[in-house]
């Protein structure tokens, strides 16, 4: 999981260069993805497999926790002014906080709940299945979500009006208002309007 993070976390300024907000939802749905894959792999496998065969859906998941992780506050940022961006960012972590411990308090209620008191053994590959339901369901909300924010056009429809260049240091003759440009020039790729 953390290999398709870290992985795709270099990535997702190059994406978010090319698709905009849309990386975001990119990112959610391998999140889905990758954990409804490891819940398909625990129904079949029961308690007989070992833990390496949901190698492969934690790694798509870590991909898009990734591609999710470093645009999301650039995005969720985007319309603060200047004045309140202190105050929005403190907002911003607190409610990053508490919605994960939210999501994790819900999957725990609905995994405990369902297991029961004196669970048997074969009862706890489907009780996880229903854990990873609630998981999967998140990404999926965000993934819609991100529909509803304003569409950011991509820093190449930019490139293709300007000059490309790659200069030693952030310019102020390269700021742009849009978070995701932004996070796509910190990446390597500087984005000149046109003059």
């Amino acid at each position: 999981m953390s290999a398709g993070f870290f992985g795709s976390s270099f990535l997702a300024g190059k994406i978010a260069a090319r698709i905009g907000n849309q990386v975001i939802s990119l990112g959610a749905v391998l999140v889905a993805v990758g954990y409804g894959t490891v819940g398909l792999i625990v129904a079949q496998l029961g308690i007989d497999g070992t833990a390496g065969w949901t190698a492969p859906g934690l790694l798509v998941a870590g991909s898009g926790m990734g591609l999710v992780a470093a645009p999301l506050p650039a995005a969720a940022m985007a319309g603060v002014g200047p004045k309140h961006v202190s105050s929005a960012s403190g907002v911003l972590s607190t409610a990053m906080e508490g919605g994960a411990a939210l999501g994790v308090s819900l999957v725990g209620l609905v995994f405990f709940g369902t297991l029961g008191d004196s669970p048997a053994p074969d009862n706890y590959p489907k009780v996880f299945c229903l854990g990873i339901a609630v998981v999967v369901a998140f990404p999926v909300i965000v993934a819609l979500l991100v529909q509803a924010l304003p569409k950011s056009a991509p820093a190449a429809a930019c490139e293709s009006r300007g000059r490309r260049r790659k200069p030693a240091r952030w310019s102020s003759r390269c700021a742009d208002p849009d978070p995701l440009r932004v996070l796509a020039a910190l990446s390597g790729r500087i984005c000149r309007k046109p003059t």
